[in-house]
């Protein structure tokens, strides 16, 4: 009896173990989450057999697999192996870390999952393992997709609203303006008004730009530029007539950048016209650039790196924390007039830069603005002075392909003014089959223009491969008002030598065939 008692003490703890255990399995293997563990070097060391579940896979087949073994494409992989170098760093430090990455499943099809992850610490407190959750958020993903796509359908009157007041202004302007140049008999008077037509003309072309930028089109066009320029350039225009002073504090060893020169011309003049609007009664814009390198737990949200941090700042009233939060939000806007696109847009054109741009600022102590551009391995290129160049004597054949007649009378009159004999063509059959004859009469063209897009016909893209096949040394240039395709901010690698965006004056044909010629 006594032997009874005393052996309850010893069985009770085993049975309350086996309890325990059995509780903790059942959470495990009923949890709507996959619960894993991996090594400090990236190797599965446990997974949860909800992953058969989840993706298709056996358990035991993802045990000793590789993170990236799991993810589903290149691009994701390459950010999981940045992003590994600088989470295991944080892990070790304590931290839990929430990630989304895109995986594919035993089918082949693919889900979006949120990672979270924890260390698992030895007694020597060094990390033997890292533990987490995956959790598959697709369907969460996709309603979040369709409910950004229901408030930008509601927004949709708000941006109407501003895009035709900037619409309807620049169409009583350029309407107007010829108007009045058909009508005045003053030669010098006519000039005015077809300067200030041809004025408004590239603000409706601005205006187009941000609509596709923000629109998740207008991929830049990259060029090693040196970013000083870009910035002086803006000040001179975006200041011009104004009782603001600017201080540019530059180093004289400033890092080169990789950037589209319309994009973020667009950037730096947003920014520095919202400055103006800021400081009605006058006073100072601030422009800094320097050099900066960020570390893995910088608070800008970039990989670590080298970067080139461009700072405005301006003496206005300041903005309100809630006015803060929402300054980046399409349609948001603290003035009464105008499309709310210039900092949704600003922010949308640094993104396709693989660069961050914030905003701080208090009420009653200004504002500033920080944009991080990665800075290039290469220096600044120079580029061929226009002024310097007699565009009065160019020679040289140029074939011209466009579906549009008035495009081709257009271009062909711009060309021959600076000297150039111009043949053109409606398709890429035409152009191919008016490159070989010129060829074979011993007569070929210095260079050709293609449009990108024909409608029921072949394009620049299809009709470079054919005349490379013609002619492997051909010097052909892109054209289109359309900046979202991929051949335009990639030309070189789809076999073309420039590129050339409409709208286009002759300066800028004659900029980009002095590059390729």
């Amino acid at each position: 009896m006594r032997m009874g008692l005393l052996s309850v003490p010893a069985v009770m703890p085993e049975k309350a173990l086996l309890e325990s255990e059995a509780r903790y399995r059942s959470l495990i293997e009923n949890s709507r989450e996959v619960i894993w563990r991996f090594n400090p070097h990236g190797y599965v060391t446990y997974i949860s057999p909800y992953v058969k579940e989840m993706a298709g896979f056996e358990p035991a087949d993802v045990i000793g697999l590789s993170l990236y073994d799991l993810l589903s494409n290149e691009e994701n992989k390459s950010r999981a192996g940045n992003l590994l170098a600088q989470r295991v760093q944080g892990i070790i430090g304590g931290e839990t870390r929430i990630d989304e990455f895109e995986f594919f499943r035993a089918d082949g099809t693919r889900f979006t999952g949120e990672v979270r992850s924890a260390p698992i610490f030895d007694e020597a407190g060094e990390i033997q393992e890292i533990q987490g959750t995956l959790l598959d958020i697709s369907v969460h993903k996709q309603m979040e997709s369709e409910l950004q796509k229901m408030e930008k359908l509601e927004s949709v009157g708000v941006l109407a609203g501003g895009i035709a007041h900037d619409l309807n202004n620049l169409l009583t302007i350029i309407i107007g303006n010829l108007n009045m140049a058909r009508i005045s008999s003053d030669r010098d008077e006519r000039e005015t008004f077809l300067d200030s037509t041809e004025k408004s003309l590239q603000r409706v072309e601005d205006l187009t730009k941000q609509l596709l930028t923000f629109a998740k089109g207008g991929m830049p066009i990259l060029d090693t530029n040196d970013i000083r320029r870009a910035i002086e350039d803006c000040v001179a225009f975006s200041m011009h007539g104004s009782h603001i002073a600017t201080e540019l504090t530059f180093p004289g060893d400033l890092s080169a950048v990789d950037f589209d020169l319309g994009q973020i011309n667009q950037v730096i003049n947003n920014l520095l016209i919202n400055a103006r609007y800021a400081m009605p009664d006058g006073g100072t814009i601030k422009i800094t650039a320097q050099d900066v390198a960020l570390k893995s737990h910088s608070k800008v949200p970039l990989d670590a790196g080298a970067y080139v941090k461009v700072s405005v700042e301006d003496e206005g009233s300041g903005i309100h924390a809630e006015e803060l939060e929402k300054i980046f939000d399409p349609f948001f806007s603290t003035k009464d007039t105008g499309s709310g696109l210039g900092l949704a847009t600003a922010y949308a054109i640094i993104q396709k830069h693989k660069g961050h741009i914030l905003a701080e600022s208090e009420p009653g102590k200004g504002a500033r603005f920080d944009i991080y551009l990665p800075a290039s391995r290469r220096p600044a290129e120079l580029k061929k002075s226009i002024e310097a160049t007699n565009i009065e004597t160019g020679t040289g054949r140029i074939l011209v392909m466009d579906d549009s007649q008035e495009i081709q009378k257009l271009t062909k009159a711009m060309l021959e003014k600076v000297g150039y004999t111009v043949s053109v063509s409606e398709n890429g059959a035409e152009a191919v089959e008016l490159y070989r004859a010129a060829l074979e009469s011993g007569q070929p063209f210095s260079a050709v223009i293609l449009d990108l897009t024909i409608p029921g016909g072949m394009g620049g893209k299809e009709t470079i491969e054919k005349l490379r096949e013609l002619d492997p040394r051909v010097k052909a240039i892109v054209s289109s008002g359309y900046s979202v395709d991929p051949v335009l901010s990639h030309f070189r690698d789809y076999g073309f030598s420039g590129v050339l965006t409409k709208p286009y004056v002759v300066a800028k044909m004659i900029e980009v065939l002095n590059e390729v010629l």
